[in-house]
């Protein structure tokens, strides 16, 4: 895997994280100031607010360790080739 096919999947991972950001602590905010019980019948503690919130952040680790384990410290090269030796076993 090339550097910018690790580039590429953080994006995509970053994009997608979030979202789950923007979904997660709005439905923790709306749970945390009561605004969420006046919608639906359901009958839940503010506190229960708290739990997306903190998912949330978490899911934003999944692109920075994507970024860690795939892009930093490569200079460009392929990944997946075996290196060759450059001169013969000894018998």
């Amino acid at each position: 895997m090339t550097k910018q096919t690790g580039w590429i999947l953080t994006a995509v991972a970053g994009v997608i994280a979030l979202c789950c950001l923007i979904f997660g602590c709005g439905f923790g905010i709306t749970t945390l100031t009561g605004v969420f019980q006046n919608t639906v019948d359901i009958e839940l503690q503010p506190w229960v607010g708290v739990v997306p919130i903190c998912l949330s952040f978490i899911v934003i680790l999944a692109p920075i360790l994507l970024w860690y384990f795939l892009v930093r410290g490569k200079n460009g090269e392929e990944s997946s080739e075996v290196p060759t030796a450059t001169e013969p076993p000894a018998q």
